[in-house]
């Protein structure tokens, strides 16, 4: 099953860099822990690129290596 706050941590609040951030620019990377608290949720967001937290850019993976895109 998908924990959606596992996913929420990588891509919605674009903390996991190598799940489609780097495409945007964004160079946060914050591993997600074993287990997601508000509390170290709240810590990694502190830790933000404090310009591209509020336009978070994502290329999810199934986009990026898409045999039709034409790359």
């Amino acid at each position: 099953p998908v924990d959606i706050n596992r996913c929420d941590w990588a891509s919605k609040y674009a903390l996991v860099r190598d799940e489609g951030n780097k495409f945007g620019g964004n160079d946060t990377d914050i591993p997600c822990p074993d287990v997601i608290t508000p509390e170290n949720l709240a810590e990694a967001l502190k830790q933000q690129d404090h310009v591209l937290k509020f336009r978070p850019v994502i290329g999810e993976p199934c986009i990026v290596v898409c045999p039709l895109n034409g790359t």
